[in-house]
Formats: structure tokens, sequence, C-alpha cells
């Protein structure tokens, strides 16, 4: 290795010596590594006595930040005879080093590996108040199946009562209920499809006051398991005042899914005695909303509105990020819930969590013409969770 040599050289000439001393074997100066995180240093020989690690390393190109020296260390000295200096001492030291990662990986192994043998399971402080969720999502009453729809929306509300019940029974404090309305709660008669106006079992009368029953009925039961009851809501596509043509003909404003949802608050506030713990937030236009559940901030949208593209979750998740990015209702929102899309899918992306709701209805021939799935009731239900200080827990359709 000429350019070693040569520096051995150098050192020598600074101390005035006649010649290059011959190393023994195994303690040439340099750094010889045994694979990517570990290797041998010998010093050069060095009049002075302590050596200096961090030089040592840096002369040889090893980043003292990365690089550690290990002991024990070898030493050797001897004495030689210098033209200017005469007899000098001089000293050298073999070390091991290792990578700094290298050693903080293992010293986390080994942490780790004590922390596993230490475990035993024991009980977890419960997080605080939380509030119980029951999100309805398209159950397009008037349509085929509308019979077994209500019976399932019925069963789902029974369902939502045990499961409040055994959540408490659990341990998990439950303060308030939250009765959320996604939108489409009602088919329409015409203007969404081709055969629509054929296809409806019901009127368009008779579709809104089953929903505004059904709703009201959801309240009613709902009501006496909660210090406090939220109904809230956004309207959706098949809520619009449209034309044959499918056109709207007023506005976001005229929307009969925000009528049911306001129908169903307006019933509750002539009872304040037995209902004076209930109350609302419906929009007077707006597509989406954001309201705060025992803490933790939350957006509703239909769906309708991130058109047809966004029904895989980056497409949704694109849609919030420009919500977000222009400071619109659910710009602060870390829980997204959403209809429109019928079948349920909870997606976590950083600190945000969107929950693409399961349809109420008995499944739809068109929807699954369209997109592949939702031909039948299997996947349909309401889906419940609580929200608290640590986000949104106990997924559960019911």
């Amino acid at each position: 290795m000429p350019g070693m040599i040569d520096r051995l050289k150098q050192s020598a000439d600074d101390l005035g010596a006649d010649r290059v001393t011959k190393f023994p074997a195994g303690w040439t100066p340099g750094i010889e590594m045994k694979d990517s995180s570990s290797g041998v240093l010998v010093t050069r020989p060095s009049a002075k006595q302590a050596a200096n690690w961090e030089e040592e390393l840096r002369s040889w190109g090893f980043d003292p930040a990365l690089y550690e020296v290990i002991e024990p260390v070898q030493y050797r000295t001897w004495e030689m005879y210098t033209t200017a200096q005469g007899v000098v001492q001089l000293h050298y030291y073999k070390a091991n080093i290792r990578s700094r990662t290298e050693g903080v990986l293992a010293a986390d192994a080994e942490s780790m590996k004590r922390s596993i043998a230490k475990h035993r399971a024991k009980a977890l402080p419960l997080p605080g108040e939380q509030g119980f969720v029951f999100a309805i999502a398209d159950p397009q009453v008037g349509k085929p199946g509308s019979d077994a729809t209500i019976g399932r929306w019925m069963e789902a509300i029974d369902r939502a009562t045990d499961q409040i019940r055994f959540l408490r029974s659990a341990g998990v404090s439950i303060g308030e209920v939250w009765v959320l309305t996604l939108g489409d709660l009602i088919e329409q008669c015409d203007g969404f499809y081709s055969y629509q106006a054929f296809d409806s079992v019901l009127n368009r009368r008779d579709q809104i006051t089953v929903a505004y029953r059904a709703l009201w009925h959801t309240i009613r039961e709902l009501a006496p398991l909660s210090s406090r009851l939220v109904v809230a809501g956004v309207g959706g596509n098949h809520g619009e005042n449209r034309t044959r043509g499918g056109k709207v003909v007023t506005g976001p404003a005229d929307n009969d899914d925000l009528l049911i949802t306001q129908m169903a608050l307006d019933l509750a506030r002539a009872n304040e005695d037995a209902y004076g713990h209930v109350e609302g937030q419906v929009p007077d236009s707006a597509l989406s909303i954001s309201m705060e559940i025992a803490g933790w901030p939350v957006g509703l949208a239909h769906g309708h509105q991130m058109g047809s593209r966004k029904r895989s979750s980056e497409g949704v998740l694109d849609w919030w990020a420009k919500q977000t990015f222009g400071g619109l209702n659910v710009a602060q929102a870390r829980l997204l819930l959403t209809g429109h899309f019928h079948s349920l899918r909870i997606v976590e992306d950083g600190s945000r969590v969107w929950c693409q709701c399961p349809t109420l209805d008995d499944g739809s021939a068109y929807y699954a013409e369209r997109t592949g799935s939702g031909a039948d009731s299997e996947s349909s239900g309401v889906l419940t969770m609580t929200v608290g200080p640590q986000g949104p827990d106990h997924f559960r359709k019911v």
C-alpha cells in the first residue's frame, strides 16, 4: 500500500529518524475492516502517549460520528534513535472499531428482548369519555327491497343498543350518541337512471314519510341511552330536486335528505321534557360539514360531489386533501365519513381516517352493473364506532 508507506515515512522524517521501522505482523498502521460495520484500527507511531481516537479515525477517512473504538485497547511502545532528537520513545495502539449505528441497534435489540421477557398482561387505563356513532348511509327508501331495508334498519337499532350496553359493561365511558345521516335516505322517483320511475315501489310522499319515521324511531330508541344525542346529516344526490333529464332545478339546500333530518329534529324539539338533550346540525346548503365528537374533529360528506373517479381510497383522500388545502368545511377533520360508494371501507392515512359507510339498502343491480359490487344485501348495514380523545375505535357493522 504505497500511500500508507509514504505517510509512515513522513512520520519518521518528522522525528528525524534514520530509517523506517518495520512493524510486527498485525501492527501495520491503518484500518482493516472485517465487514461493513466492524474492523481493526492500528495507530501510527507517535511520541504522544495518549491516542486521540477521533483524530485517528478522521486520518483514515472514517467519521467519528459513525464509528467508535471498543475497549479493550492493545498498546505497544519502543525506543528508537533519531539524529535530531537522539533516543525517542514511540507509542502505538491497536483497537477494534464498530459502526455506532450497529451498536445502537444491538443495544435496542437487547432492550427489546428484556422488555418481552418481563412483560405480563395487565389492564390498561381506559380512554376518556367517548361518543357513540350510528352512521346511516344510503337506505334509498322507495327502491325495490325497501321493506327488507326498513327491517335491517330496525335490527341495526337493536344491535347498536346492545353494543352501547356491552361497551359500557367493558368499562368504556359513553356519554353522548351521534346519529349521522350520510345522504340518500330516499330513492326518489325519477331523474337518476333510465328506468327509475318504473322501478320505484313508493311514491315520493311515502318515501319521505317512511324514512322520516324510521329516523325518528332511531332517535327515540337511542335518546334514553345518552346524556346528549346529536343528529347531524348531509344531503346526497338522491335527495336532490331533479328534472326528468337529471338536472338539479333548485340548489343544494333543496334536498329531501336534509328535509327528513330536519323533520325528525323538529319533532324532538317539540317534546323538551323527553328530548331536551337532543341537538341537531343540519346545513343550509353545504355539501359537507364538520363537528367535534368527544373532542375529536369529524367531517361528513355524502360523496357524490367527489365525482365518479373518486371511488378509490386514493381518490377520496385526494379530494379531502384539496378541501384541506382550500380551508373548506372538512379541512380540520381527522375522521371523514362518507356514503354514496356503498361498500364498507376504512382507510388510515397518516393521522387521518376515512370511513366509507356501508349502504343500508337491499342491493342494487344498477349499481352493481356500474361498479361490480352491491348487487345484494350481504354487505349492507349501519357502521357504528366510538370516537374519543384518541380517535375512532370499536368499529362494528350492525
